[in-house]
């Protein structure tokens, strides 16, 4: 197997993050502060809303970006004008959608899709934690042959 070539540096793009407006951070507080599951944070310098470690919205700029499941990415996109997340100028990341000051505006804070979020990123938890959990019990564990030798102090 061949190894494929380094792509130059000056051909690579790097992903340049907006700053934060001030406004639009004011408006995803206001949907999202109150609501007792999540804790604001910073995900790659850009603040938003988190439920354990995993980002459910993000400040990106003067939009935010908020997590779902791909399908349902695509008909935000395909229905109702939401773009997709392409970070740095090269792909769309899955799972995604951005929504603009005006369409968060739109939504309000009892917006469904918020608690659609929350949830899609507390099942992600879930089985992680799951996977961990039937990983770690099908782990053999060693058993020792000859018993440790009791540890006696001033000896």
């Amino acid at each position: 197997m061949q190894k494929q070539p380094k792509t130059p540096a000056a051909a690579r793009t790097k992903m340049v993050i907006p700053p934060a407006d001030k406004a639009t951070h004011a408006l995803l507080s206001e949907a999202l502060a109150d609501r007792p599951l999540l804790r604001p944070g910073k995900m790659f310098g850009c603040p938003g809303f988190f439920l354990g470690t995993k980002a459910v919205a993000v400040l990106f700029g003067e939009d935010v970006c908020i997590t779902l499941p791909q399908a349902r990415v695509q008909t935000l996109i395909d229905t109702l004008g939401y773009r997709p997340f392409i970070a740095g100028g090269n792909r769309a990341m899955s799972g995604w959608a951005l929504i603009s000051p005006e369409q968060l505006t739109d939504l309000g804070s009892d917006s469904p899709l918020w608690d659609e979020s929350i949830a899609y990123v507390k099942s992600k938890i879930d089985a992680a934690v799951k996977a961990k959990a039937a990983k770690a019990s099908k782990t053999p564990t060693k058993a020792r042959s000859v018993p440790r030798k009791a540890k006696t102090k001033g000896k």
